[in-house]
């Protein structure tokens, strides 16, 4: 049943100031009658009040069960939750606030069967607190804690130094990315329905579409390269490209994806309509995917004057400007252009040889210049903003953070000190010195609050990941018998955070200038040392067997008939197969036919 609503805004009208100041005024010899009236209260109220000489503290029976401070203490955890990506659902809430309640001897009328607060107390708390049960997006481990302060100001130490070194302006800045555009899309306009029909299906393709890769390149000025189509094909159709956008460059490969060949032939593409020199360089901004960081293409970058630099791992959701604004528009033009061609042409599908003219019509719409300026400026690449992102765009890797400043400089000696301004050990700022004063907060904050022989610290708790809210009440025990002791959210549900230390095999990747002199001296070393490990190997040489086939033919000189599952020997003269049993081999011995025997 839902909780009673009242029909009028009644608030207390009569305050403690209006009571003192009927007092003085009564004393001074004004009648109560004549100061009701001037202070706009009934009479008999103000009678009553000064019998009692007190004021009513609520409008009735119901009081709040947390006091604004305490609510307020409760939604700054669960914000806190939130922006690490480790938000709670409604159940969640319930029981840690009934938690909350519990631990703290705070009377309320929660549901001591479950263990949980009422779905209306929490709407109404999440009302109160600028709270709203949101359906979430997902995202992967690897973008949460792979976007973090170190990386990224690594990414714009680079950036800095790049802008430096080649003086360039906006219109030689540029950002290349991929994406992949599939002949069945992956999100549908809405449509007009029925109200109330339960479903409502729109025509496509087929259930599963084939995948086309679209190479995309712009700069913060607004100017487009023409783009790159990339199908899944052994051999070169011109009929696929009909219809793509002019000056589109044509590639096949196996999977359909970027490769290293397939690179270097967009790097050529792309010096042939920038035209870069030495007196006019550009600087060409990606993502360091193993195929754009080849020796082929650093050494051809180097001879025409483009300057690679990398994104950091993981970080092209903030910093990779063509996925920031430019890709969702074009999905969605794209979804649109598919959706009319299907109308349009009744039982018929999409196949590939359609896929070159949609994209061309939903490129020709989204590739404006007011896209290019604003892909550019939200992410702190032009005009240059290293202060773009705040402490919330990093809560997510704060579950991984761990102060170790020799791991944030390894492998630093050599690679990406580059020729332009050296760098030393100190301008590589650990995260231990980021956040060493809000953890010497938080540490001050829980001896303060809590004695450190409290069972909340001396407990194992359990992961984050396996712990749920409800079950966590009984690990969290309070001595009842002190009623001063405060538990806060924090520690019945603390913040995420990861207890053992992933091994990696390889070094991490970071951002680097790929153009320079020592990442090309490191591509160098590499390869030198592959070529030395191929020499190393021995190659053996393994027989060839003989194939089925061939053994099915094979005729026993002594009997003349085919290859069965018997036993068969082979002569050590002739190397003819004969049946056992057709033989006089005694079972010693190598084997000699009666040919060769004579």
């Amino acid at each position: 049943m839902s909780p009673y609503k009242r029909k009028s805004d009644r608030v207390l009208k009569f305050t403690q100031e209006m009571l003192n100041m009927a007092a003085d005024r009564i004393s001074k010899g004004e009648s109560k009658r004549s100061v009701a009236k001037a202070l706009g209260v009934n009479e008999c109220t103000l009678r009553k009040r000064l019998r009692e000489g007190t004021v009513p503290t609520s409008l009735g029976r119901f009081k709040p069960i947390f006091s604004k401070a305490q609510e307020k203490e409760l939604a700054d955890h669960i914000r806190d939750l939130e922006a690490r990506f480790y938000g709670l659902r409604m159940k969640d809430v319930r029981s840690l606030a009934f938690q909350y309640a519990k631990l703290n001897h705070i009377s309320h009328r929660f549901n001591e069967q479950n263990l949980m607060a009422g779905k209306h107390w929490a709407q109404d708390f999440a009302a109160r607190n600028r709270l709203s049960l949101r359906a979430p997006e997902k995202c992967s481990l690897g973008r949460a804690t792979g976007f973090n302060k170190v990386q990224c100001d690594r990414f714009f130490k680079n950036l800095k130094l790049v802008y430096e070194k080649t003086k360039v302006l906006s219109h030689r800045i540029f950002n290349m990315d991929e994406t992949g555009l599939c002949t069945v899309p992956n999100k549908l306009h809405k449509i007009y329905a029925v109200k109330g029909k339960r479903t409502v299906s729109k025509i496509v393709s087929a259930d599963r579409g084939q995948l086309v890769t679209a190479v995309c390149c712009m700069s913060a000025s607004g100017t487009w390269v023409p783009p790159g189509l990339i199908f899944a094909r052994k051999r070169m159709k011109e009929e696929l490209f009909y219809g793509a956008p002019p000056g589109t460059l044509k590639m096949i490969s196996d999977s359909g994806y970027m490769n290293t060949e397939l690179f270097l032939v967009w790097l050529h593409h792309f010096s042939t309509f920038v035209k870069p020199s030495e007196s006019d360089p550009v600087v060409l901004i990606m993502d360091n995917h193993i195929s754009h960081c080849s020796l082929e293409a650093v050494l051809f970058a180097r001879s025409h004057f483009i300057t690679l630099l990398t994104l950091p791992p993981h970080g092209s959701h903030k910093l990779q400007p063509l996925d920031r604004v430019f890709f969702f528009p074009l999905k969605t033009a794209f979804s649109g252009e598919c959706d009319k061609w299907m109308v349009s042409n009744p039982g018929r599908p999409i196949t590939m040889r359609e896929m070159a003219a949609l994209f061309h019509s939903a490129y020709s719409k989204v590739a404006t210049i007011e896209i290019c300026e604003k892909s550019f400026d939200c992410t702190g690449i032009y005009p240059y903003n290293p202060d773009i992102f705040t402490a919330a765009d990093f809560a997510p890797s704060e579950v991984t953070d761990k102060f170790h400043s020799d791991v944030d400089r390894q492998g630093q000696e050599d690679i990406n000190r580059n020729e332009l301004i050296e760098w030393s050990d100190e301008d590589e700022i650990p995260l231990a010195e980021l956040q060493r004063q809000e953890k010497q907060k938080i540490t001050i904050e829980k001896e303060n609050r809590t004695p450190t022989n409290s069972p909340i610290f001396n407990q194992n708790q359990k992961e984050y990941a396996n712990q749920s809210p409800r079950h966590s009440l009984s690990s969290v025990k309070l001595n009842e018998s002190d009623p001063c002791c405060s538990v806060t959210p924090k520690m019945i549900l603390p913040l995420p955070k990861a207890k053992y230390e992933q091994i990696r095999k390889t070094k991490s990747k970071r951002s680097e200038i790929l153009s320079s002199t020592p990442y090309k001296e490191h591509l160098l070393e590499q390869t030198e040392e592959k070529l030395k490990a191929q020499k190393g190997k021995r190659k053996i040489l393994k027989c060839k067997q003989a194939s089925a086939t061939k053994i099915d033919n094979t005729i026993c000189p002594g009997c003349n008939e085919n290859f069965s599952y018997s036993d068969w020997l082979m002569c050590r003269v002739c190397q003819t197969w004969w049946h056992e049993d057709c033989s006089n081999y005694l079972g010693s011995g190598s084997f000699l036919c009666d040919l060769c025997d004579k």
